[in-house]
């Protein structure tokens, strides 16, 4: 962690986000943006295909099982 006056600071290495709908690619971009990995839950029917291929990594809830993509 990097020291601030306040105390130390943690940084985010990874960003993780659960949801099937491309409203947060700008927040998976941003993250790309600042070096961060990213990777993206989503479920089928319905997982935006703009958010599949978006992140560096994609795990796919499809019939009960998780795929990674």
């Amino acid at each position: 962690p990097r020291t601030t006056p306040r105390g130390p600071r943690m940084t985010i290495d990874t960003l993780a986000l659960v949801t099937r709908d491309a409203d947060l690619k700008p927040v998976l971009m941003k993250a790309m943006e600042h070096g961060k990995e990213t990777i993206i839950f989503g479920a089928e029917p319905g997982f935006s295909v703009a958010l599949r291929n978006s992140a560096d990594y994609v795990i796919v809830l499809r019939d009960g099982q998780y795929v990674t993509e």
